[in-house]
């Protein structure tokens, strides 16, 4: 007697249509959604003004300030910590966040974030730690759902923690995204989350933070954006107004990225 075909084996048939299918549900979904595009500091010491901001709304008591081992070392985030602190919210600093967050990687930060009754979320850093702050922030206001449970489209269902985020390389945009995405190491395999819930508040655009960095950085982070770039003007999502942003990014970055890299300052 014949075995029945494995449901893994089913999956892996019908997964590029129902990619095709997904996609195109969320072309639809974004031609009509309300996007509330995060409001943007630039100019100046954009991140220290940004926790200015947060200071003068007044909404938190203690947030969580996630990024990595080197922004911390090197006193990177001391300015935005210290006028946090001068305004009367507690920060509670996390800084273990490895390249491609996985999913235990986040339940353990979301466990600090809980330790420390953290109402909001800061991010500083690249995509892994602007990706893992979206996951914890939505973690913390979904406590119920698991971070699987909310991979795929529109399933971050009460939204996240509001989240803050300052990117330090110009590679992926998170910061400006209604996604992110998750180490799943038990099924090997990489998760995305999408919904539009999953934008940030705030995001501060401060240059300075990529001064000096590594040359193979600032061309592994130029090239990961033209590819996004590219990829956003010739996907079969694409739209009149993502392609007018798509070329001016690939005019900026052909311009401007052999400079960048020749000359880090």
């Amino acid at each position: 007697m014949a075995s029945a075909t494995p449901r893994s084996f089913i999956a892996r048939l019908t997964e590029p249509y129902v990619h095709g299918v997904s996609m195109k549900g969320l072309k639809a979904a974004t031609a009509v959604l309300p996007f509330k595009w995060p409001k943007t500091f630039e100019g100046d010491s954009p991140s220290v003004e940004m926790c200015r901001y947060i200071v003068e709304k007044g909404r938190h008591q203690s947030v969580l300030f996630i990024s990595s081992k080197t922004p911390v070392r090197t006193g990177l985030i001391q300015p935005m910590v210290d006028v946090l602190e001068a305004g009367g919210i507690k920060v509670t600093v996390y800084d273990d966040v490895q390249p491609d967050p996985t999913v235990e990687q986040i339940e353990a930060t979301v466990d600090v974030l809980r330790a420390n009754q953290c109402d909001g979320v800061i991010a500083l850093g690249g995509g892994s730690v602007i990706d893992a702050a979206k996951a914890v922030a939505a973690r913390g206001k979904n406590p119920k759902r698991s971070i699987m449970d909310m991979t795929g489209m529109f399933r971050v269902m009460r939204g996240m923690l509001p989240l803050y985020a300052v990117p330090t390389t110009a590679g992926t945009g998170s910061e400006v995204t209604i996604a992110a995405v998750v180490t799943d190491t038990k099924g090997q395999r990489k998760l995305p989350m999408l919904d539009p819930r999953l934008m940030p508040r705030l995001a501060a655009l401060d240059g300075s933070l990529m001064l000096g960095v590594p040359q193979h950085v600032t061309a592994a982070t130029g090239m990961d954006a033209l590819t996004h770039a590219v990829e956003a003007f010739i996907s079969g999502n694409a739209m009149d107004r993502t392609d007018v942003l798509a070329l001016e990014a690939v005019k900026l970055i052909m311009a401007n990225l052999e400079t960048a890299f020749e000359d880090g300052s």
